[in-house]
């Protein structure tokens, strides 16, 4: 029951996301606002007492002798996780720490699920431990793997686990979440919960306007006034023909009429991505949001086809899966995104040079 309690409220659907940002219009829509706003009332006192309980001490938190680092956010939905963890793992890496990876492994198919999948392409040797139980898997991953940096994938909500330092994602094209909690709106819990931050990095912001950047900046110094807070764009590194295409620049998309679908939790960022490289997008083909592909659906992908164009373009975590069904007879094309920090990178390594040095005590 609990599981399916969770699903239903993390399932971020294109067609569920227009309602929320009012883009869907009709009788069924208006009508489904109202009962989403009851909702979000009761699931809101859950995570405000679920809050409360962890802040008085009443319910206890879990420590490891390593340092966890967590990577979330405040609201559902795509903010950028998977390239985060990404760079906070290569940042350890890079600096002489043994990074682990933890994570709930939400929609796993054979062990692993897509974010996992992709990591583990991105980041051989690094060892990701994905189990419902965070605190047996950072013993796991001290003991088995000899870790000693431990980074919490999609972990801000999880406050079971100890944490050294909240990382928080906010994602400029949609900071707030529409203004509601769950399921009116895509806040996890209330904006307040900002105050437990250590840091906060704005991701896409390159896909906002500077006066909209500088407003959710500002909103941002109030709602966590000590922490500090980086912006950051998904920077478009290559792309490679499906499944094992050599890569090329990503500006060879440039010019060319091109078909997308994904199964993310941002569909909209990722098409206005593919647009800044100068592609035509003819259609997009949209999935919920950590989807694994079926026959079924890679035909309606190809059916949609009807504008002729020059070829299909993914991201790199449908990708992984889509387990060897494409069958299109146009080229697909898989679009590789980093982190790039374009402001506050010497802040974020400061947080991290507390936690590296928590995770040599004692080995030296």
């Amino acid at each position: 029951m609990k599981q399916r309690i969770y699903n239903f409220f993390m399932e971020i659907s294109p067609g569920y996301r227009k309602v929320l940002s009012a883009e869907a219009r009709g009788a069924g829509t208006f009508c489904a606002r109202p009962m989403l706003r009851l909702l979000s009332l009761i699931y809101g006192l859950a995570v405000r007492l679920r809050n409360l309980l962890y802040d008085t001490g009443l319910r206890a938190e879990h420590r490891v002798d390593k340092p966890v680092i967590s990577i979330g956010n405040i609201t559902a939905g795509g903010t950028g996780k998977t390239p985060a963890v990404e760079y906070t793992v290569n940042w350890f890496a890079q600096n002489g720490a043994r990074p682990a990876i933890l994570s709930r492994g939400y929609r796993s198919k054979d062990g692993k699920n897509d974010e996992a999948l992709l990591l583990a392409a991105h980041l051989p040797g690094v060892p990701h431990r994905q189990h419902p139980n965070r605190f047996r898997a950072a013993l796991e991953a001290m003991k088995l793997d000899n870790a000693n940096v431990l980074i919490l994938d999609d972990g801000f909500q999880h406050r079971r686990l100890a944490r050294f330092g909240n990382l928080v994602l906010i994602d400029a094209t949609c900071p707030f979440g529409y203004g509601h909690l769950l399921p009116r709106g895509l806040l996890r819990e209330p904006l307040k919960g900002l105050r437990r931050a250590d840091a906060v990095i704005v991701t896409r912001c390159d896909l906002v306007n500077p006066a909209a950047l500088t407003k959710i900046l500002n909103r941002l110094h109030k709602l966590a006034p000590e922490a500090p807070i980086a912006t950051s764009r998904h920077t478009p590194k290559a792309v490679a023909a499906y499944p094992d295409g050599a890569a090329q620049e990503p500006t060879v998309l440039s010019g060319k009429r091109l078909g997308l679908f994904s199964s993310i939790g941002n569909p909209a960022a990722f098409t206005r991505t593919v647009e800044k490289l100068g592609g035509s997008v003819e259609w997009a083909v949209e999935f919920p949001d950590h989807h694994w592909y079926t026959a079924e659906d890679i035909a309606r992908i190809v059916r949609a086809d009807d504008k002729s164009v020059e070829a299909f373009v993914t991201t790199e975590k449908d990708a992984v899966k889509l387990g060897g069904k494409w069958h299109g007879s146009q080229k697909l094309v898989v679009l590789r995104v980093e982190m790039e920090i374009l402001s506050g990178e010497e802040k974020l390594a400061g947080l991290f040079e507390e936690a590296l040095q928590a995770a040599r005590y004692g080995e030296e």
